[in-house]
């Protein structure tokens, strides 16, 4: 599942604000090919704050076994 359609996928189900808005930052990633730099300067945020985001998303995925 991509970036996209996890978005979409938090949408529908009427997920909290904060996990939209990471999602969202992950599709806006995706569409910039990885670059994190132009991401943040597109959404108005700290580089920092993605790769928070990430580590945040990796460990998330770990314990959950996904």
């Amino acid at each position: 599942m991509n970036a996209q359609q996890k978005l979409m996928d938090a949408i529908a189900r009427s997920a909290p604000l904060q996990e939209v808005q990471r999602l969202y930052t992950f599709h806006v990633l995706e569409k910039m090919g990885g670059n994190k730099v132009h991401t943040a300067a597109q959404l108005g945020i700290d580089r920092r704050t993605i790769q928070r985001w990430e580590r945040r998303s990796t460990v998330e995925r770990a314990v959950s076994g996904g």
